[in-house]
C-alpha cells in the first residue's frame, strides 16, 4: 500500500503575519535603497561645490602668491637699504638674536611642513602664471602689426610732441636730444601732388563698348499663364551688360587625340612637325598632360591655391587622373624639362645684380622632418625647412624674384645658396646669420638694413593709445615739458619714426619717369637724399647714442645689450647693433631703405603655407620655388598675363625640340614608330634668353614701335 503524504496546515492567521513580514522586508530594502541614494547625491554634490571651491582657492593662491613675490622682494630691497642701527640697538643685537632662535626652534616643526606646502603651491602658480604670460606673448605676436595702422594711431601724438620739442629746444640750448627731435619737428615734407588718374567710366570702358549681344529667341514658346503657342507681341527687353564665365571649369579638362602631319622641305630635305596655332602641345612627348593646363594649375598654385584643390577645380578624377598627375608633370617640366632653360635664363640674369632684397620665411617639408613614409638620411633630417627669397629692389633697373629651398635658417643654408650671386649690396632684417656670411665673404658686401623692421621694433615699445590720449591734452603741457626735458624716450622714440614716416615720404617721390633718363633719375635721387634724408638719419643717430648711455652698454666692445630692465630697451639696442648698416642707402640710389621687396614676394608663398601647411618631398618643395621664381619675375617685369607668354614659350621650345629628333631620325628612315624621347642637348640648345621676360617684354615694346 502506498504511504500517504501528511498534510501540513496553515492557518490563515499565519499566512497573514508571513506576509506583513515580507511586507516590511521589502520597505525596509526601499527605504535603504532612497538614503543611498539621497547620500550618493549629496555626496556628488559635495564634490562639486568642493571642485569649484579648489578652482577659486587656486586662482586665489595664483594672484596672491604673484602678489607676496613682488612684495616680498621689495620690502627685502627696502630694508637693505634702509636699515640703520645705532650704537646702543648694535650692543642688545646678541640678546635679541638669542630670542629669535628660541622662537623660531618653538615654531620651526610647526611651520616646515607649512612652508613645504606653501612652496609646491607657489611653484605651481608660478607654472599657471608662465604658461597664461607664454599664450599672452603668442596672441601679442600673432596680432597683425602694420605701420600703416600705427602711423595713424600716432599722427595726433607726433605733432604735439613735434610743437613741444620745438619750444622747449629753444629753452634749453644745452640739451642734445631736445634738439635733436626738434631738427626732425621742423624737417620739411614734399606736397602732395594734385594729380590723379581719371576715372575710367562705365561708358567709356571699351569692353562694355565692344562686347558681343547675346539674344533669347522666342520662337516656339507657349505662354506660361494660358498655354497657347507663339501668340506673343513681342517687344525688345532692357539691356543687361554683365562678366561671366566663359567655361565651366569642371568642364575645362577634355581628353583629345592630336595629330600634327610631319612635314619634309623638297628644297634643303628638313623635317620639321606642322603644329597649328590652335592646336594644344603636351609637356613630353610621352606625356598625356598638355601644358595650356599645366601653366594654369601652375598660376593658381602661385595665386597661393594648394594642389589637392586644383585638382578638385578641374575635377581630374572623372577623367582618370591620379591626384599626383599634375604634380608630378609640372615637376617634370621645370625641373629636367622644358620649362629648365627657362628658368636658368632667369637665373642667369638674376644672379648678375648689384643688389638684392634677402629674406627668409619657415615652411615645413614633412621628409625633411622626418614625419614621412619616405624616409631621407640622418644628416639630411632638419626639424624646419625654410624658403629664402632673393629679390631686387624696387628702383634697381632688373626686376626679379628667386625662390629656394633651404634645409633649415642656419647661416650655411643661407650662404650655399647666396654664393652664387654678385651682389654687392644686399638688403636685409637684422637677422644674425647675414652678418656672419658677410665676415666670411671674400669679396666687400656691404648691407642695408631694413628701416621698416627698426620701425616696427620702436612702436611695439610704445604704448600709442595711451600715449596720444596724454600728449594731445591741454592739461598735461607742463608734465610733457618735464619729461622732455628729463629725456623719458617714449617721446624721443616716437619722433624717430616721426622722421623714418618724412624719408618714406621723400622715397615716394623718387620714381622714374616713363621717359626719365637714368643719368637723371640718378641725379635727382642723389640730391633729395642729401637734402632731406641724410639730415633725418643724422638727428635719428644723435638720439639713439644719446639714449644708448643709460639703456644700452656695449658687451666687449662688439654687441650691444640691454643695460636695465625696460621695453624702451630693445628698439635701443636694435639699433646700435645695426647701426653701421641703416644709412648704406644714402650712397646708393638703386639700393632702398627696406626690404619690403623681398617681403611682398612672399606673401603669395605665405598664403599657400597657411592653406596646405607642408609640401612632401626637398624636390617638390624645389620644383613650387621655381615655379614662384617664374611666374612672380614675369609679373615684376610687366607680363600681365604670364600664362599666354609660358604658352609662347613652350610652344617654341616643343617646335624645336621635336624638329631637332626628326632631323636625326631621318638619317635612318625617319621611324615614327619608335618612341620619342627629347634629347636633353636639344633642351640645352633652345635660346631661352629671348624669352626671359626682361628681354621678352623688350621685344614687344620694339615690335609694337615698328608696327
Amino acid at each position: 500500500m502506498a504511504r500517504k503524504t501528511k498534510k501540513t496546515a496553515v492557518s490563515t492567521k499565519d499566512l497573514h503575519r508571513m506576509i506583513a513580514e515580507l511586507q516590511a522586508a521589502l520597505d525596509t530594502e526601499r527605504l535603504d535603497h532612497c538614503a543611498t541614494r539621497s547620500l550618493a547625491a549629496i555626496q556628488l554634490k559635495a564634490c562639486e561645490v568642493l571642485q569649484k571651491l579648489l578652482i577659486k582657492a587656486l586662482d586665489l593662491l595664483d594672484t596672491h602668491c604673484a602678489s607676496l613675490l613682488l612684495k616680498g622682494e621689495i620690502m627685502i630691497d627696502a630694508l637693505l637699504r634702509e636699515v640703520e642701527l645705532d650704537a646702543k640697538e648694535l650692543e642688545e643685537l646678541p640678546g635679541l638674536e638669542r630670542v629669535l632662535r628660541r622662537s623660531f626652534k618653538q615654531f620651526k616643526g610647526k611651520i616646515e611642513p607649512k612652508i613645504e606646502e606653501g612652496k609646491t603651491a607657489l611653484a605651481e602658480a608660478e607654472d599657471e602664471l608662465a604658461r597664461r604670460r607664454g599664450e599672452a606673448v603668442k596672441a601679442a605676436l600673432n596680432k597683425k602689426r602694420t605701420i600703416g595702422s600705427n602711423d595713424k594711431k600716432s599722427t595726433e601724438a607726433k605733432a604735439a610732441v613735434g610743437n613741444a620739442v620745438i619750444e622747449e629746444a629753444e629753452k634749453h640750448s644745452d640739451n642734445e636730444l631736445l634738439h635733436a627731435a626738434a631738427e626732425i619737428a621742423r624737417a620739411e615734407v614734399p606736397s602732395k601732388s594734385s594729380k590723379t588718374a581719371p576715372l575710367l567710366g562705365k561708358q567709356a570702358d571699351p569692353n562694355r563698348r565692344n562686347a558681343p549681344v547675346l539674344k533669347s529667341s522666342a520662337h516656339g514658346r507657349c505662354c506660361p499663364y494660358c498655354g497657347e503657342k507663339e501668340a506673343f507681341i513681342e517687344v525688345e527687353g532692357p539691356n543687361l551688360f554683365m562678366r561671366m564665365l566663359h567655361a565651366r571649369l569642371e568642364e575645362y579638362i577634355k581628353p583629345a587625340h592630336v595629330k600634327n602631319p610631319v612635314l619634309q622641305c623638297r628644297a634643303c630635305g628638313k623635317h620639321h612637325m606642322h603644329i597649328a596655332e590652335d592646336m594644344p602641345v603636351p609637356v613630353d612627348l610621352n606625356r598625356t598632360v598638355g601644358q595650356d593646363l599645366l601653366f594654369d594649375c601652375a598660376r593658381m598654385l602661385t595665386m597661393g591655391m594648394p594642389m589637392n584643390r586644383v585638382n578638385a577645380i578641374f575635377d581630374t578624377a572623372a577623367l582618370s587622373m591620379s591626384p599626383d598627375t599634375i604634380p608630378r608633370n609640372m615637376h617634370h617640366w621645370m625641373t629636367s624639362g622644358l620649362g629648365r632653360p627657362l628658368l636658368k635664363a632667369i637665373l642667369k640674369k638674376a644672379r648678375k645684380a648689384a643688389e638684392a632684397c634677402v629674406d627668409e620665411t619657415p615652411f615645413s617639408c614633412l621628409q625633411q622632418a622626418g614625419m614621412s613614409k619616405k624616409k631621407l638620411e640622418d644628416e639630411d633630417i632638419a626639424r624646419q625647412a625654410c624658403l629664402l627669397t632673393i629679390t631686387s629692389p624696387a628702383s634697381a633697373g632688373y626686376q626679379f624674384a628667386v625662390f629656394d629651398s633651404l634645409r633649415s635658417r642656419s647661416a650655411e643654408a643661407i650662404e650655399g645658396v647666396l654664393r652664387d650671386y654678385q651682389a654687392t649690396t644686399w638688403i636685409t632684417d637684422a637677422y644674425g646669420a647675414y652678418s656672419s656670411i658677410i665676415s666670411r665673404s671674400e669679396t666687400k658686401i656691404e648691407r642695408q638694413s631694413c628701416l621698416a623692421h627698426f620701425t616696427r621694433v620702436v612702436y611695439d615699445s610704445l604704448n600709442l593709445e595711451n600715449m596720444s590720449q596724454a600728449v594731445t591734452n591741454p592739461e598735461n603741457r607742463e608734465k610733457l615739458a618735464e619729461a622732455l626735458e628729463s629725456g623719458t624716450p617714449a617721446y624721443y622714440l616716437l619722433m624717430v619714426t616721426d622722421a623714418i614716416g618724412k624719408i618714406y615720404k621723400w622715397e615716394a617721390t623718387l620714381k622714374a619717369g616713363e621717359d626719365e633718363d637714368p643719368a637723371d633719375w640718378m641725379k635727382r635721387v642723389n640730391d633729395c637724399r642729401s637734402r632731406h634724408a641724410e639730415p633725418l638719419m643724422t638727428q635719428i643717430d644723435k638720439i639713439m647714442v644719446k639714449l644708448a648711455e643709460t639703456y644700452a652698454v656695449q658687451k666687449k666692445g662688439r654687441t650691444w645689450e640691454a643695460a636695465r630692465v625696460s621695453p624702451y630697451a630693445k628698439p635701443i639696442v636694435y639699433y646700435m647693433n645695426n647701426r653701421k648698416n641703416f644709412g648704406i642707402f644714402l650712397k646708393n640710389p638703386y639700393v632702398t631703405p627696406d626690404s619690403s621687396a623681398a617681403e611682398r614676394s612672399l606673401r603669395p608663398l605665405c598664403v599657400l603655407r597657411n592653406s596646405c601647411n607642408f609640401k612632401q618631398s626637398p624636390e617638390y618643395m624645389q620644383s613650387m620655388c621655381d615655379w614662384y621664381t617664374v611666374f612672380v619675375t614675369a609679373r615684376l617685369n610687366g607680363i600681365e598675363k604670364p600664362t599666354k607668354w609660358l604658352k609662347e614659350y613652350g610652344r617654341a621650345i616643343f617646335q624645336h625640340c621635336v624638329n631637332e629628333e626628326l632631323n636625326r631620325r631621318s638619317d635612318d628612315g625617319l621611324d615614327l614608330a619608335r618612341k620619342f624621347e627629347f634629347d636633353p642637348q636639344d633642351i640645352k640648345s633652345f635660346d631661352a634668353d629671348a624669352w626671359e621676360p626682361s628681354t621678352y617684354m623688350e621685344r614687344l615694346r620694339q615690335e609694337q614701335a615698328g608696327s
